[in-house]
């Protein structure tokens, strides 16, 4: 049956064919196995996070559901970060990305942006989180 299916030829929209007949080559798919990020800007996304949940835990981990659902918290984003650092451990080695190798602007889906940019957008909302951390031990600090 699938051999049947594999001899089948493939039609064509008209529209989807270039004019003259002549065949359009598809453009290739890069395999890139990571993110292409440097490990710096995973370290600081760790850090950000450690921050909130620790300001989290000082702030409003005074019982015991508080606690629970803070714990439960954590779980998620440790398996987030593992997992992924667990699935980059797998992937072959390749040559560092142009985030990593430092050359000229990066190309991103809205156009060319520096590095700081680039890595600005990356770690805002994990610093916002981190902030809000903060925040939450300050105000704790005042009204309780």
């Amino acid at each position: 049956m699938l051999d049947e299916l594999d001899r089948l030829p493939i039609e064509q929209d008209s529209a989807d064919r270039p004019a003259g007949g002549a065949e359009r080559a598809s453009p290739a798919q890069l395999d890139t196995a990571g993110t292409g990020l440097p490990s710096w800007i995973w370290s600081a996304m760790i850090a950000e996070y450690a921050v909130f949940f620790t300001g989290l835990m000082f702030a409003v981990g005074r019982d015991r559901e508080a606690i629970f659902m803070l714990v439960i918290s954590i779980c998620f984003a440790v398996m987030f970060f593992g997992t992924a650092s667990a699935l980059f451990a797998q992937k072959p080695v390749e040559r560092p990305s142009a985030f990593e190798r430092g050359s000229g602007d990066l190309q991103t889906w809205t156009g060319p942006m520096s590095r700081g940019a680039v890595a600005a957008q990356i770690l805002v909302v994990p610093g916002c989180l981190a902030f809000f951390g903060l925040a939450m031990i300050v105000i704790r600090a005042f009204v309780g």
